[in-house]
């Protein structure tokens, strides 16, 4: 992990000492940059004003994605929570940059009546934003090429709403407007 400040030139690196296909994404939290790395689905927490780097665990995981193998996409909030959902089995947790407590809001599963599997590896958190209430979350079924919406509760991770859309389409993104929502 390399970081440069640009404005006066200062260099810092840190030699984390595990092995992992690079960053899948990242996501800045005040003066926290939390960094979700590929393959050994490690979540690092870098403090940039103490110049200090560690590796998060979940509660009861080895790792900080739980069940998952990478980190898909990642989203900051307005209130500074940090939301990341994983490229397999389509889990969604919440990283608070106060504590570097990571809560695991579990498997988001596609709407009721879909004819797939639950908790598909091929299933994935395509994309995800947050406002003050909800998660926003795009998920992705690779085997089927079929998206839906999800929309869970911030609360507790519960499922608001969700609808299905499956036009075998390639790509899609939620996003978040301007005052978070």
């Amino acid at each position: 992990f390399i970081d440069v400040n640009l404005r006066t030139g200062e260099k810092r690196y840190f030699n984390t000492g595990k092995s992992g296909l690079g960053s899948y994404s990242k996501a800045l939290s005040g003066n926290k940059l939390f960094v979700f790395i590929g393959d050994t689905c490690s979540v690092w927490e870098y403090d940039i004003t103490a110049a200090t780097i560690k590796e998060l665990k979940q509660a009861g995981s080895a790792n900080g994605c739980g069940n998952s193998t990478g980190t898909q996409s990642s989203y900051t909030a307005p209130d500074g929570m940090v939301y990341a959902g994983t490229a397999h089995r389509s889990t969604v947790y919440e990283i608070d940059p106060a504590t570097g407590n990571i809560r695991d809001f579990g498997i988001v599963d596609p709407p009721a009546g879909n004819p797939t599997c639950s908790g598909c590896a091929s299933r994935q958190i395509a994309n995800i934003v947050a406002d003050t209430n909800y998660i926003y979350t795009l998920v992705r079924d690779t085997g089927t090429n079929s998206y839906w919406l999800a929309i869970l509760n911030r609360s507790d991770g519960s499922l608001s709403a969700s609808c299905n859309k499956d036009d075998n389409i390639v790509s899609g993104k939620v996003a978040s407007s301007v005052d978070g929502t």
